[in-house]
């Protein structure tokens, strides 16, 4: 009954996040990021497939981030000035690296652990 009952904990989270992604916005981002950033938002793509995307584009020694998200990440993510990295879990264009399996491993630990004391 509770395998059932993560099942479908887990079915539910993935349908959700096919519906919609969360994500933060902002024009010439700081790095490292901050949430209380004055010119930072959350915003909500509700188009199918979109994610999450942070672009960062080196000038001679200065670094321009934006931060936002994209219908699709396109098939060419990287140039000589210009890295575009995306990713598909809300808000993870947050951190100045983008992990796209954070939430799957967390879920995956809690599985596992609930699985080995036979919750």
């Amino acid at each position: 009954m509770n395998c059932y009952l993560i099942l479908l904990i887990i079915v539910l989270q993935s349908f959700k996040h096919s519906l919609s992604i969360q994500c933060w916005e902002c024009t010439d981002c700081p790095e490292p990021f901050y949430t209380s950033y004055p010119y930072a938002a959350r915003i909500n793509n509700t188009n199918y497939g979109a994610v999450c995307m942070k672009t960062v584009m080196t000038l001679d020694t200065t670094k321009l981030i934006n931060k936002g998200s994209l219908f699709q990440c396109p098939a060419t993510t990287s140039t000589a000035n210009i890295q575009i990295y995306c990713c598909g879990q809300d808000f993870c264009n947050q951190g100045d690296k983008i992990s796209t399996f954070a939430n799957s491993i967390l879920l995956s630990l809690i599985i596992v652990t609930l699985s080995f004391y036979g919750i």
